[in-house]
């Protein structure tokens, strides 16, 4: 969905002429919890404060093929778990 070369973002993304049901999205993406469950926030088209300012229920796990974070199955479905329940 996004690349940084050079110090430069690159929005990408894909777009089949043949299958558009499966384009994706474009830009920076967060997934934002909400009561009923997640939505998908794109940064395409938001300036960056707004963008910015929408929870993230994602955590970094790779960054330039380094693992930055391990966690075990049990500790990610309890937080999953902790967006979900009031």
């Amino acid at each position: 969905s996004y690349v940084e070369v050079d110090g430069q973002g690159i929005s990408v993304y894909k777009h089949p002429l043949h299958a558009p049901g499966k384009k994706s999205k474009k830009g920076r993406l967060k997934l934002h919890p909400l009561h009923e469950g997640f939505r998908t926030i794109s940064s395409e088209g938001l300036s960056e404060p707004v963008f910015r300012g929408y929870e993230d229920a994602l955590q970094l796990v790779f960054e330039n093929g380094k693992l930055v974070s391990e966690e075990n199955f049990d500790i990610i479905r309890a937080r999953t778990n902790s967006y979900l329940m009031p």
